[in-house]
């Protein structure tokens, strides 16, 4: 029926809604990755092994810019900058680097 609708409005060049309804759809912000789940994502998405990921976000935590990573700490502090972690794995090669630029 809708396909037919548009289809008839493009036929015509014209068409005018009168009503509009549907349920309200409560979108609830994503929470940081817990540990297990960041561990998961990693080797599904992008390949890293969970030492790999492990050794990274220790290096980030010892740099101040992640809770400790063996927690399940799902905060982040207030001006940590996401976009620049994800933009310096834009040089690396394979599929991180690949993933990172998307």
């Amino acid at each position: 029926l809708t396909m037919a609708l548009y289809e008839s409005c493009l036929d015509a060049q014209e068409g005018v809604v009168t009503n509009l309804t549907g349920r309200p759809k409560n979108r609830w912000r994503p929470i940081p990755l817990a540990t297990v789940e960041l561990q998961k994502r990693a080797s599904r998405f992008l390949r890293i092994g969970s030492e790999v990921l492990m050794s990274a976000a220790e290096e980030l935590y010892q740099q101040g810019l992640i809770s400790y990573p063996r927690t399940e700490t799902e905060k982040f502090r207030p001006e940590f900058e996401h976009l620049p972690l994800i933009q310096s794995f834009q040089g690396l090669d394979g599929e991180v680097g690949e993933y990172a630029t998307k």
